[in-house]
Order: C-alpha cells, then structure tokens, then sequence
C-alpha cells in the first residue's frame, strides 16, 4: 500500500486491516485508509489477484477507523 501511495502522491498515515469479520470472517482482502484530514480518510481496497495486487478507491471522506 506504502508503494501505492507513493506513486500517486499520496500523503498521510496508513493502515490496513485484513480478515473482515461478518459472514465470511476471513479473507485475503485488505482495507485500507489513508488519512487526509485529522478524522477524515478515503479508503481502499486491496485485493491479491492472479500474482499482482490490484489496489481500488472505495469510499472517500470516512471516519478514519478500520473494521474489526
């Protein structure tokens, strides 16, 4: 995700969280925020497929907290 951000002049704290609970409790997938304001990010997907990462926009301008 650091590499992503880099590379389409991203700035601000990243974190991730893997294993998505609710019905499927846990898979390969990633979620990520990238922090833009104080408690606003715009959050990602991260997804492994066929041997490369495809990273996705998913939603902009969210509260900054990751699913459990």
């Amino acid at each position: 995700m650091q590499r992503f951000e880099r590379a389409h002049a991203l700035s601000g704290k990243v974190t991730c969280s893997n294993g998505i609970g609710g019905i499927h409790p846990r898979t390969p997938d990633f979620v990520c925020d990238i922090r833009v304001a104080p408690t606003v990010c715009d959050e990602y997907e991260a997804n492994r497929t066929t041997g490369h990462w495809v990273i996705t926009l998913h939603r902009r301008g969210v509260e900054c907290v990751l699913p459990a």
